[in-house]
């Protein structure tokens, strides 16, 4: 059908695969260019952020349920094999904070599990509210990553664990 037969024998040998030529480069995030930079606070960002991260805003009792089987299986999976597990909420911009619908009940509903496992819970959300610390609506850049482990996880990872 007009395929080279080299390219079949490549697709069978996975010579191509085991010598490919890019496997020594450096492993980079694509979004490590923007780990540097600071986001300008945008009304119209943080909206269409939180649309495209609820395109339905309105509370689905299923998904949620759905959610905190999924977490609740992962702590099974974490207990059964003695991991010590600390759930934290990671700081975000008080404006975009305010935006994110149903947080209020998403939160007790998280607490309460975590509480009934005996998980601890942090909550760092509104922890830091400065915009140089971010690089996107929601996202701590190199600058505020370096700032909240200095002011709350290395505390919190010493003291948890007996450091």
């Amino acid at each position: 059908h007009g395929v080279d037969p080299r390219a079949v024998l490549d697709y069978v040998t996975g010579f191509s695969k085991i010598n490919n030529r890019e496997r020594f480069e450096p492993d980079i995030w694509e979004g490590e260019a923007q780990f540097e930079r600071v986001h300008r606070p945008s009304a119209t960002a943080d909206r269409r952020r939180i649309d495209y991260l609820y395109p339905d805003p309105t509370p689905d009792p299923a998904m949620r349920a759905r959610y905190l089987e999924q977490l609740d299986a992962i702590l099974d999976l974490a207990e059964s094999r003695r991991i010590q597990v600390v759930v934290m909420k990671m700081p975000v911009p008080a404006k975009f904070h305010s935006l994110l619908p149903n947080e209020t009940a998403f939160d007790e509903a998280v607490v309460g599990l975590l509480a009934s496992r005996q998980v601890p819970f942090q909550d760092f959300s509104l922890s830091m509210d400065e915009q140089r610390f971010y690089f996107d609506t929601d996202h701590l850049n190199r600058t505020g990553l370096t700032e909240f482990f200095d002011r709350h996880l290395k505390e919190s990872l010493t003291s948890e664990y007996g450091g």
